[in-house]
């Protein structure tokens, strides 16, 4: 399955950067061409910058990978998973 996160956080809405449905929107569609089920997990508001703990959503997409629910994951660019060092080396060993 194909775990689809998107974040945006309040300072990205003043930026215009990729809203949450687009975002949303291009996994859906990457989804759809591979023939996969997907889940999606959708931070609003959530500062990339925060430890992995202080994301709800981010959470719980570790989680399901953990149980093997998600197999593959999609997001529209890096910097939507993390703005830190520690984060982003963290999420590449779970990946």
């Amino acid at each position: 399955m194909l775990g689809i996160y998107a974040r945006q956080s309040r300072s990205d809405e003043k930026e215009q950067s990729e809203s949450i449905t687009t975002q949303i929107a291009l996994g859906v569609k990457l989804a759809n061409e591979l023939g996969l089920n997907y889940k999606d997990y959708q931070d609003q508001n959530v500062s990339g910058t925060l430890s992995i703990d202080d994301r709800p959503s981010m959470k719980l997409l570790i989680s399901d990978i953990m149980a093997g629910k998600i197999t593959t994951v999609f997001v529209i660019d890096e910097s939507r998973l993390a703005r830190s060092m520690e984060a982003t080396v963290t999420l590449k060993t779970i990946f």
